[in-house]
């Protein structure tokens, strides 16, 4: 079975693009809208808008996946700490760590 590009970070070694932070407070808000940094489809975010986020095997979305990937690695405090400071209220569920700290 072929890994989706978009659901994973790519194994490629290219080089990595830095993401501005009005981007990241816009992925950010799109993730929060979307049902919240556990729930929301990355893959469907990135496809709404490849112009922002990068199309397909792009190193704009694999930068895109790897931040993601690090915000998941938050605490609940942690990612309360995120959201304050781009100044974003959580989608309203639970925030759930994807792994024990």
């Amino acid at each position: 079975m072929q890994e989706d590009e978009y659901d994973s970070a790519s194994k490629s070694s290219s080089t990595s693009v830095s993401l501005s932070l009005s981007l990241q407070r816009q992925l950010l808000s799109e993730i929060e809208l979307a049902g919240g940094i556990h729930n929301a489809s990355l893959k469907a975010i990135c496809q709404a808008k490849p112009d922002t986020y990068g199309v397909k095997n792009s190193s704009q979305v694999r930068s895109v996946q790897n931040k993601v990937y690090k915000w998941k690695q938050l605490d609940t405090e942690g990612y309360r700490h995120l959201l304050a400071t781009f100044e974003l209220e959580p989608c309203g569920g639970s925030y759930e760590p994807s792994r024990p700290k």
